[in-house]
């Protein structure tokens, strides 16, 4: 202050002065803070494109292998299982680049003026009632959107994109396995040999494709076919290509008619308040376990209360 200068008008100054100061550093101190949350992103977009291509560089020369021998047998199934891993693979990288990109993002926040505190939701407390959707009751496929997924990556961030890389498992495009090698009509044919008959059409196509996911990983709020489902997952997108729309969650799908336990057909399916499974004949259903498998029919399931059966085509 100029020299001689006194009182609170030079209190108040200096005060000025001084809070400047520290506002400059602030300032300054963020300026760093975004700069390296800045690079450290862009370092493992980096990373996870060169993941990526990896991935998709070993796929490519494992179908130029084999693509003059996809007549014989076996090969075709060799292919669509590269293609099923290279995906998974693939979703894994997306996951852990969205995580550390979240992550980057918490950091730029934290350094913007005002900014609260970071809450967490303790895993424990995520209700057992959002069982057949997503964890805590998120929207189906929800962890791999949200904001921070980067462009350039030809839209991993897209759910809808996840499912059409999904649908890509054999070189000529059909899906992940053949609904028709279960029958036709109303007839479906199970993995043992076994013949049965559905109600209808209708549910005898559902069950067919459901019977397609056997052996796919379970995956809480999964919608994907080939990739991960969860139990309502399975049954709606079995219906959804059946040309029949049902309601995402679980306890919601006790639609048509109700059908009593001795007069089950193909395609009912059996409704607990957390949980579904889809009635495929000779004793069984289909349910997305972990992975999806055959099971004998049952009315208990961990305790949940169960709705009955009930026939979406009635």
């Amino acid at each position: 202050m100029e020299a001689g200068w006194a009182g609170a008008g030079a209190d108040a100054a200096a005060d000025f002065a001084a809070s400047t100061s520290r506002a400059i550093g602030d300032a300054a101190q963020r300026a760093s803070t975004l700069g390296v949350a800045a690079e450290d992103a862009a370092a493992a977009v980096a990373r996870a494109h060169q993941r990526l291509q990896a991935i998709v560089d070993e796929f490519e020369a494992k179908a130029t292998a084999l693509e003059p021998h996809l007549d014989s047998p076996g090969v075709a199934r060799e292919l669509l299982t590269a293609a099923r891993n290279a995906l998974a693979d693939a979703i894994r990288v997306v996951e852990e680049l969205q995580g550390e990109l979240d992550r980057q993002a918490r950091v730029v926040d934290a350094t913007s003026p005002g900014a609260a505190p970071a809450t967490t939701v303790p895993a424990s407390s995520v209700p057992a009632s959002a069982a057949g959707y997503g964890p805590g009751g998120a929207a189906p496929g929800a962890g791999l959107g949200g904001a921070g997924m980067p462009a350039g990556l030809g839209g991993f961030g897209d759910t809808g994109a996840v499912g059409e890389m999904a649908a890509f498992t054999r070189p000529d495009g059909t899906e992940v396995a053949d609904a028709a090698e279960f029958g036709e009509g109303v007839a479906v044919r199970l993995p043992d040999g076994t013949v049965v008959t559905a109600p209808n059409p209708v549910a005898a196509d559902a069950v067919r494709h459901a019977l397609t996911q056997l052996g796919v990983p379970y995956q809480w709020g999964g919608t994907t076919p080939g990739v991960g489902l969860d139990c309502s997952g399975l049954t709606q997108w079995a219906y959804q290509e059946a040309g029949l729309g049902l309601p995402r969650l679980a306890q919601e799908q006790d639609v048509g008619a109700s059908v009593a336990g001795n007069a089950v057909l193909p395609g009912d399916l059996a409704v607990w308040d957390g949980h579904v499974a889809m009635v495929v004949g000779d004793g069984l259903m289909v349910e997305a376990g972990d992975p999806v498998k055959l099971s004998p029919i049952r009315t208990v399931n961990a305790g949940q209360g169960f709705q009955g059966f009930w026939r979406p085509t009635a």
